[in-house]
């Protein structure tokens, strides 16, 4: 590990790489199943926090292989 990221939220879900210049790191955390007295403690839970970072992430690799329409029958 090179280094820790704290956020004011117990749950963080996920993270990924944005901004201009994909040197803004986008970090997601959840409310779901905190209790009452954990929500009052971190009142932040829930939110995207931001932070710019000294390093960049990767832009996307977009897949330009066309597709086919694809149909579905329901019965």
């Amino acid at each position: 590990m090179l280094d820790k990221i704290e956020v004011d939220a117990p749950n963080v879900t996920s993270c990924a790489f944005g901004g201009e210049n994909i040197d803004t790191l986008f970090i997601t955390t959840a409310r779901e199943g905190l209790s009452a007295l954990e929500l009052k403690k971190y009142p932040n839970s829930g939110n995207i926090f931001t932070i710019q970072i000294e390093v960049k992430g990767f832009k996307p690799d977009n897949y330009h292989q066309p597709c086919e329409l694809i149909s579905f029958e329901f019965l």
